[in-house]
């Protein structure tokens, strides 16, 4: 939206000065354009994947690991568009411990170069990426 304020006195410091102003607001929005193609894990026990080690981690990252293969079956064609997982930091840690543990190619630490040629590496789930997204938040009411 866009809407011309005219000329105005404005202030700056002790001067008074004559300046056009125009107000601009902008409304963004996230559109998805077939429903299908998102699928939300939720009710992920944290707790399990926070401070803890041996057989519990990786009880509770197993058990995600499930869950993560089956939304990627859910999806109708993996082709269309870029898939990736987005998690926030506690569950993105415990997959990268999860990773670590394990010699498969189910969840896997990548090596690349940014842009500007820096090494930096990223966790992928059967080559999709695992992105880290720390607005996610952990307190969320379970869904019953």
């Amino acid at each position: 939206m866009h809407a011309d304020l005219g000329e105005q006195t404005v202030y700056d410091g002790n001067n008074r000065l004559q300046a056009y102003a125009t107000r601009y607001q902008w409304k963004n929005g996230l559109v998805v354009k077939d429903w299908r193609y998102v699928v939300r894990i939720a009710n992920i026990d944290v707790s399990d994947l926070v401070g803890v080690t041996g057989t519990q981690l990786n009880t509770a990252a197993t058990d995600l690991v499930k869950l993560m293969a089956r939304a990627m079956y859910r999806i109708p064609n993996m082709s269309m568009g870029r898939a990736a997982f987005y998690m926030n930091r506690t569950v993105h840690s415990g997959l990268a411990v999860k990773a670590m543990d394990r010699s498969q190619n189910v969840l896997a630490v990548n090596q690349g170069l940014s842009q500007f040629g820096t090494p930096y590496s990223w966790l992928s789930f059967l080559g999709v990426p695992c992105r880290r997204v720390d607005a996610l938040i952990n307190a969320e009411a379970r869904l019953t």
